[in-house]
């Protein structure tokens, strides 16, 4: 079984922005949930204005063996629900899309127990990069044996996950790592995750310290997490 995660961002009208949130949890997420192979979907919204990102973005989990067939399933039941008027389609001028449907599938993941004590709040930190394609092993190699292990010793940093987009889209980088974050203060957390990752480049272990293995496409991208939902087991 494949894992993939599709990731939307979206925008709405500013001043339903609770008619929007409650729509999303009441109604949007447990329709998505019930497509074949959806097991799980969060909801977060960004920290900060980033041009070219939206506000709001819902990242749902997928497991199946023909992801075509799933995606498929899901363009029809969005199609139903908005002959129902559950779908922002029957909610002219509500939500604006920003990204739809941009599908990745998952690489390696990491985790960091020792770092989560269930407390704090939880947040995401989206990473985007492109690598040299002569030089995808010794990136991959880096970036799994190296970088990943060296952000994991951040406290706070709980996971990371290794994603490659499915298809090339605009404005987005082929590789995507996406890290979960507990505190309840992010912008002391992102101080310590820069000075450590100054550390790295510092003692040869960061991407700066390899000449045009890697471009940056989206650093820092961060979201705070509003809700959780899941399939019944």
């Amino acid at each position: 079984m494949q894992r993939w995660v599709s990731i939307d961002e979206t925008n709405c009208d500013p001043t339903r922005e609770a008619e929007y949130n409650e729509w999303c949890d009441g109604i949007h997420i447990p329709d998505v949930l019930k497509t074949p192979g959806f097991v799980r979907a969060r909801r977060f919204q960004s920290k900060e204005f980033r041009d070219g990102r939206g506000k709001y973005m819902t990242l749902c989990e997928i497991e199946t063996d023909d992801l075509e067939k799933t995606m498929e399933d899901r363009e029809q039941r969005r199609s139903h629900e908005n002959e129902f008027g559950r779908g922002s389609a029957s909610r002219p001028d509500f939500e604006f899309p920003v990204w739809r449907d941009v599908l990745w599938s998952q690489i390696s993941v990491l985790t960091a127990p020792r770092n989560s004590t269930g407390k704090g709040g939880k947040w995401l930190n989206f990473v985007e990069l492109n690598c040299d394609p002569a030089r995808e092993d010794e990136f991959r190699e880096w970036y799994d044996d190296i970088h990943l292990p060296d952000v994991l010793r951040t406290p706070g940093f709980v996971s990371a996950t290794r994603y490659r987009i499915k298809e090339f889209r605009e404005g987005r980088g082929k590789y995507l790592a996406i890290y979960g974050i507990e505190t309840d203060d992010i912008e002391n957390t992102m101080k310590v995750r820069l000075a450590q990752r100054a550390d790295a480049a510092k003692h040869g272990r960061s991407g700066d310290n390899r000449p045009h293995l890697v471009r940056q496409v989206w650093r820092d991208v961060l979201w705070r997490q509003l809700a959780e939902h899941k399939t019944a087991p």
